[in-house]
């Protein structure tokens, strides 16, 4: 309650009734995998180390690289935001005898070539700085060979290979 004079110079008594809504979100590490529960209808994932810039959506994420992410739920009526949580990755699932790849030459300038050991029908190639940012992203299809031409600043950079919806 606060009490505040009018103009005329009497008293009035005003009351104000806050509700503040919790959604209850929480997150969690599943391996390597992030998972948010909570009272919301509409999820979606920011990373705390590059300016809460949106990087998925759903209850369920799968960074590419440590890092912290927040998840952000929007129920009825409001909106709430968990605290950054620290990803760090734990393993990566082992591979299929038959699933690699080579890159040559290594290292590069402005270009190199992947080989995928066979031809695949979608090929997805991500190259990322050291902070997990991505700098190149492209898709080839029926391939084996794949030539990669980029201008890049020297520096070490991180190759994601995706073979028909399969991480290398």
């Amino acid at each position: 309650m606060d009490t505040i004079q009018n103009k005329a110079g009497c008293d009035s008594i005003i009351t104000i009734t806050l509700t503040i809504s919790d959604l209850g979100l929480t997150v969690h590490q599943e391996e390597n995998t992030l998972v948010g529960e909570g009272g919301a209808g509409q999820f979606f994932w920011i990373d705390c180390d590059h300016n809460n810039e949106i990087v998925g959506e759903g209850s369920v994420y799968v960074p590419a690289m440590n890092g912290n992410f927040a998840l952000v739920g929007s129920g009825l009526v409001c909106t709430d935001t968990t605290a950054c949580f620290s990803f760090v990755m734990t393993g990566t699932a082992d591979l299929n005898s038959g699933d690699s790849f080579s890159v040559f030459p290594n290292p590069a300038q402005n270009s190199f070539v992947i080989d995928i050991d066979q031809s695949c029908q979608q090929v997805n190639i991500s190259l990322m700085d050291q902070l997990g940012i991505k700098v190149y992203t492209h898709s080839f299809s029926n391939m084996k060979l794949i030539p990669i031409m980029v201008n890049l600043s020297p520096g070490l950079y991180i190759i994601s290979v995706e073979v028909d919806g399969y991480g290398m």
